[in-house]
């Protein structure tokens, strides 16, 4: 005898297919978009295919990332929809097609044409999109600052070299000049001695008191003079382009050791030093020619 066909298997299937169309719901009003020119999030109720609801987006300036929101209207059916944006940031009429699990518009701007796809999200999900897109806003932010550091210090080492070398001459240029102001110092100096102890003033002292604008002794202490205030200038110059390299700004590497820069440092104090105590002595010689001179003036002619 046959057994009679039985059906729980087949109403089984029939139940779990149902169960399955029943599953597709109703199409979500809450879409995110995370693009690369920022997040954007509609919000809409829908009233007989009418929709009415507001967009959220994020837009980045100077590293700044901040969010506008603005009311649109549209129409949703057979699964086309159209949104009118009005006066909102994007342009005033997308159109697209949505399913339950995709919104895709297109629309245009001022850069052209624009297209966005959206899936279902929450505005919690707007929001950590738009904290993702400051963080790396900051991150960028700090990138631009490391470099514009490293640029800045590069500068500065590829000036220091120079302000080395430039101090080093104008020392070499001030210890001469102050070796042939000492020179002129002392035979003038001889030459009123020689004149007083004499009692009377020959062509040579006279010739020799002067005074700065013509006596070979003047000459000299302007000489002198002239080459302390190069020196004072390219020493402070050196002072300034080490002080730029030492310390290097945060997160940049030190190109230039410690040893040169302890070795730059020692010059450029040398270099100040100098041009102080040298710069006063040709004043003061300067001043003393015409002292010395005095003792020459007031002397007989021989």
């Amino acid at each position: 005898m046959r057994k009679p066909l039985s059906v729980a298997p087949l109403v089984a299937l029939l139940v779990a297919g149902l169960a399955g169309c029943s599953a597709i719901g109703p199409q979500p009003t809450e879409w995110v978009a995370d693009t690369s020119q920022g997040a954007v999030y509609l919000s809409w109720t829908s009233t007989d295919g009418k929709l009415s609801g507001n967009e959220s987006s994020s837009s980045e300036n100077n590293y700044v990332v901040s969010t506008s929101s603005a009311p649109f209207t549209g129409t949703e059916s057979d699964g086309k929809v159209t949104l009118d944006f009005g006066s909102a940031l994007m342009s005033e009429a997308f159109t697209g097609k949505i399913s339950n699990t995709d919104l895709h518009l297109t629309g245009t701007n001022s850069n052209g044409t624009v297209e966005l796809d959206f899936k279902p999200g929450t505005v919690t999900q707007f929001k950590a999109a738009v904290a993702k897109e400051q963080d790396a806003a900051t991150a960028a932010q700090t990138k631009a600052a490391i470099a514009a550091a490293q640029h800045q210090y590069d500068g500065a080492v590829a000036q220091l070299a120079p302000a080395v070398d430039a101090a080093q001459t104008a020392l070499d240029t001030e210890q001469a000049a102050l070796a042939t102001e000492k020179q002129a110092m002392a035979v003038y100096a001889s030459q009123v001695a020689t004149a007083v102890s004499s009692g009377c003033s020959n062509s040579d002292a006279s010739n020799a008191a002067t005074g700065p604008e013509q006596g070979p002794p003047g000459d000299a202490a302007y000489a002198l003079q002239t080459a302390t205030d190069g020196l004072s200038k390219a020493a402070s110059a050196l002072t300034d382009a080490i002080n730029a390299v030492n310390p290097p700004p945060s997160k940049i590497a030190a190109t230039v050791s410690q040893a040169t820069l302890s070795a730059d440092s020692d010059l450029a104090s040398r270099a100040t030093t100098a041009a102080q105590q040298d710069g006063a002595l040709a004043s003061s010689d300067n001043s003393g020619i015409f002292t010395q001179g005095n003792k020459v003036w007031n002397l007989p002619y021989c």
